[in-house]
């Protein structure tokens, strides 16, 4: 029935010849938080829906906070003096400014992040990884990579460098996020 709802709205707010919003806004009101969303929206485009659609699919988590998890590092990223300690420590700040930190133990959403040294390469992936559920066709559900960004790059054993580079990819993290979350995070302040 939700899904059917959702559906149905996603398609009056893409459809650029329906002016008349007025029925389904009156529905959204009374669904609290889905409805501040697709009230601030305006008729779309069919590939701005598609990415609307992508991107919720991504991200959307009703600003729940997320954990983060680290893979062991190699001996060459220890030669340069990069720990876990001080992986967790630069994407934790980066999420508690944001509030959108939890710290408990690893559990749903969490941001697996994986720093791979190899003699003076280096390279970067965060990933967002959420519990997922197939509702419409398998009924199929776990954990699943809905989020990924990295980056590559060479370094002089300085571990300064490889971390302003988690830096950057925790901000565009942070970023799209917050974007996708909005609505959920500012009901969350109040």
């Amino acid at each position: 029935m939700e899904h059917e709802f959702v559906k149905q709205t996603f398609k009056a707010f893409s459809d650029e010849d329906n002016k008349d919003f007025s029925e389904y806004r009156k529905e959204l009101q009374s669904m609290g938080l889905l409805a501040e969303t697709f009230l601030q929206m305006e008729p779309m485009t069919s590939e701005e829906y598609a990415k609307l659609k992508v991107n919720w699919f991504e991200l959307f988590l009703n600003c729940k906070p997320v954990s983060i998890l680290v893979e062991e590092l190699s001996d060459d990223a220890k030669r340069s003096r990069l720990t876990e300690e001080t992986i967790i420590a630069t994407a934790e700040s980066r999420l508690r400014a944001a509030r959108i930190y939890d710290n408990k133990m690893i559990s749903t959403p969490y941001l697996h992040i994986t720093v791979t040294v190899v003699g003076n390469a280096f390279s970067i992936n965060v990933t967002l990884n959420k519990y997922l559920f197939d509702d419409e066709t398998s009924m199929l559900h776990g954990i699943a990579m809905t989020w990924t960004r990295g980056l590559t790059g060479t370094h002089t054993n300085d571990a300064t460098f490889i971390l302003s580079g988690l830096s950057r990819l925790m901000d565009l993290f942070i970023a799209d996020y917050l974007r996708v979350n909005e609505v959920a995070c500012k009901n969350k302040e109040k």
